[in-house]
């Protein structure tokens, strides 16, 4: 398994963190929410794609970009779409059935609204079925399980995690080197003991469209 190698580099290529550290921006429906470098929230859902220990290739990323070409055509989107640098490497995991967990019982936070408006649907099949992907490209990422009493025990994780299963993500707020808020994934922490992939049983294959 291939690991995530000169952090410094990699941090210093995707993301900028003294370019900007407050924004106003619109999301989908119009509305207007205000968002800070390090604004937090917290999302539940099921696995549907678990590549996330290890970076993706260039070739996978390549491929991927492929992808939201095809998609855009599909949806004849007006070009060119998002690329994603294939020398940017960057670990990725897709949940399906999303929610948030408020962190204000009560209110919606803007980075949650932030969040909430990355979730979508597959174009080709799943119709309905909320999804959001969350990249991380740091070797630091917390992982961990919730027993059950509701109690987070951290934990490192032997191999990408198996199709389906219960997983609490964590999230930040930051800005790349162009000034654009995004997420990036801090934490991934299993509801009940880890379940690793059964490389046997299933190809590890992204069911996203976006």
């Amino acid at each position: 398994m291939s690991t995530f190698k000169n952090t410094h580099n990699m941090m210093s290529k995707s993301k900028d963190h003294k370019t900007k550290k407050q924004a106003t921006v619109t999301l989908k429906d119009g509305s207007l929410i205000t968002l800070r470098y390090n604004d937090r929230f917290t999302v539940r859902g099921q696995i549907c794609f678990s590549h996330f220990l290890s970076p993706l290739s260039p070739k996978q990323i390549e491929s991927k970009n492929d992808r939201r070409d095809e998609w855009a055509k599909s949806e004849d989107r007006v070009g060119p779409y998002y690329h994603d640098d294939p020398n940017v490497p960057y670990g990725e995991l897709t949940i399906k059935n999303v929610d948030i967990i408020s962190r204000s019982p009560g209110r919606t936070t803007d980075s949650e609204r932030f969040a909430l408006d990355h979730f979508f649907e597959s174009v080709n099949f799943d119709h309905g079925i909320k999804k959001m992907s969350l990249k991380h490209y740091a070797a630091q990422l917390s992982t961990g399980a919730m027993n059950n009493e509701g109690q987070f025990m951290n934990c490192p994780f032997d191999d990408e995690l198996n199709l389906g299963s219960e997983v609490i993500c964590e999230g930040i707020i930051y800005f790349t080197k162009t000034g654009n808020p995004a997420i990036e994934l801090t934490g991934v922490y299993t509801v009940g003991a880890p379940v690793y992939l059964d490389r046997s049983k299933y190809r590890n294959k992204h069911d996203a469209a976006a």
